[in-house]
Formats: C-alpha cells, sequence, structure tokens
C-alpha cells in the first residue's frame, strides 16, 4: 500500500492522486458551503453530506435521485457494487452534493487505458 511517505518518491503522482494520501478524507465533504448549492434533479448523482445510520448508509456515499417528493426532498436510491437498489431513502436536499460528472472534451485526456475516442 502507498502511503503519504511514498508521495514525493512519486513527484509523477503527486499532482493527480495527491487526494488519496489526504490525512482526512473524510472531511473533505465538510468543506461544501450555501454558495456551492444546486437542488439535485431527476436523475442526478448525489452524494450524502451526513451520516443516516437509520439506513446503514455513510457520509460520501453515493446514489441516484429518483424522485421528487417536494421540492426540498428528494427519493435517493443507493445500490450495491452489482448495481442492485439496496435501499431508497428520502433525503433532504440540503443534506445531499449533486455530483458532477460530465467529461470535458476541452482538456486532452491521456493515460492508460484512454483509446482517444469519444
Amino acid at each position: 500500500m502507498i502511503g503519504p511517505a511514498h508521495v514525493a518518491l512519486l513527484p509523477s503522482l503527486r499532482g493527480r492522486c495527491a487526494w488519496r494520501f489526504a490525512p482526512n478524507r473524510h472531511a473533505m465533504l465538510g468543506e461544501v458551503t450555501d454558495a456551492s448549492f444546486e437542488a439535485p434533479v431527476l436523475p442526478d448523482a448525489v452524494a450524502l453530506l451526513a451520516d443516516m445510520p437509520e439506513a446503514r448508509l455513510a457520509r460520501g456515499q453515493v446514489g441516484t435521485v429518483v424522485d421528487l417528493l417536494d421540492p426540498s426532498t428528494v427519493l435517493v436510491e443507493f445500490s450495491d457494487d452489482h448495481g442492485c437498489a439496496r435501499v431508497a431513502v428520502p433525503c433532504s436536499s440540503a443534506a445531499l452534493l449533486v455530483l458532477d460528472y460530465a467529461l470535458d472534451v476541452s482538456t486532452p485526456q491521456t493515460g492508460a487505458g484512454f483509446s482517444g475516442a469519444l
């Protein structure tokens, strides 16, 4: 396993992967401010900003918005590693971070496994 001491040995990884070696990755979602709030809509991918122990979900878990229950509440479905629905729970829009998975085609993509075709 690569640890913080190895980052200095791998300068090519420092810019791209240094986030993996952050001392407290769990705290990264605490940096979200109201200024960056975007209300989730169908079918947004969202991350939890707080633990939901009653549903056995931890902060940072990613789910999909499957229904708009009211202006401030959405139904989010969380799946297992095989894509099977594990649990669907109502969540306050304020307790979710909308994730943006749009590919920026203006930036050249390189690296292992990239074919270059879009």
